[in-house]
């Protein structure tokens, strides 16, 4: 099935730099650049079918670009609300920032790891100064921290101890307290005066599948993969979530993960946070998928480090009210 996505809304500053390095980096690749599990994937090809050509030179090195991103703490996506313009964040919001796992000791600067000692930092709630105030920051606002760790990205939750203020500004900061590298805004938002306590509406997961890639032809050579291809979980939806107070853009899926034989404990934190593809098939319909990676040196691994397991996926909105959830089961292939 086909259709066209929608389009993103604009990027953030962090999203726009990280795009065009990547395409500097892109133009300069060459074999010996890539990491040891594509070169490793490139051997592999190279000694079936005899030579690598340019294309899959090409291929690697856009599937190279998100590990180069996370090299010294640059964020693979860094996400937060809103990106919608116009919308206000009900009183109740939690900030969700999508930033690379190592954000407690590495600072957001550029790829070259000689310039970017490790730190001390903190993520920062904060209302943001006034325009003429130049003297001191303004104090943080009480949060609690939940983390969401899964390849190599983590999904930090700021969830504040109290409503947010009325129609005010908020800001997130990154601070080193170490004092080697100067604080940066990495998201800011303004709030509203109501608050959210409706759930999403879901009505669950259409179609699964494990996808690997590690495929091999009719004739036993292996097939480099295409761009966006991973090891993981595809998880496909006829139905993406609403909420009547948040925007589709700021919905995301919230997923757990277990053994086959026992029930998903939800009171537990998700392992990983998706914002999912949208996008509509040929018949108008609008539908979401998104794919959760699951790879360890180049194979497909499940979470749980078993044959098989039990997946939960719920959709999430910016105050943190769950839709009922919807599970699969998958198990590796022979």
């Amino acid at each position: 099935m086909t259709g066209t996505r929608s389009h993103p809304h604009a990027p953030t500053t962090l999203a726009i730099e990280s795009m065009r390095a990547r395409e500097r980096r892109i133009g300069r690749i060459g074999e010996a650049s890539v990491p040891e599990r594509v070169r490793d994937m490139l051997a592999r090809v190279k000694g079936r079918n005899g030579r690598i050509g340019a294309s899959a030179l090409a291929i690697a090195a856009v599937a190279w670009a998100r590990d180069v991103d996370a090299i010294c703490g640059r964020p693979i996506d860094v996400t937060a609300m809103p990106p919608t313009r116009g919308w206000l964040a009900p009183r109740n919001a939690h900030v969700r920032l999508g930033i690379h796992a190592s954000w407690r000791t590495r600072p957001l600067c550029g790829p070259s790891a000689a310039s970017c000692p490790e730190g001390t930092f903190d993520l920062v709630l904060r209302r943001a100064p006034a325009p003429a105030a130049v003297a001191e920051d303004p104090p943080p606002v009480p949060v609690a921290i939940r983390e969401a760790t899964f390849g190599g990205t983590a999904t930090v939750v700021l969830v504040p101890n109290a409503l947010l203020d009325a129609r005010a500004r908020y800001e997130v900061v990154h601070v080193d307290r170490s004092g080697r590298h100067p604080a940066r805004i990495v998201a800011s938002f303004a709030t509203g005066d109501a608050t959210d306590d409706k759930p999403p509406t879901w009505s669950g997961i259409t179609q699964h599948r494990l996808e690997s890639l590690d495929v091999k032809d009719a004739r036993g050579r292996l097939v480099i993969p295409m761009e966006c291809a991973v090891n993981g979980l595809f998880v496909r939806s006829t139905t993406p979530p609403t909420d009547e107070g948040t925007p589709p853009d700021l919905l995301r899926f919230a997923i757990w993960a277990g053994d086959d034989a026992k029930p998903i404990d939800y009171a537990t934190a998700p392992i990983a946070y998706m914002k999912g593809d949208r996008w509509r098939s040929k018949s108008g319909a609008e539908e979401i998928s998104f794919t959760l990676e699951m790879d360890r040196d180049g194979k497909l691994v499940l979470p749980n480090g078993k044959k098989s397991a039990r997946f939960g996926v719920r959709a999430v909105d910016v105050a943190g009210n769950q839709s009922a959830p919807s599970e699969v089961s998958v198990k590796l292939p022979p």
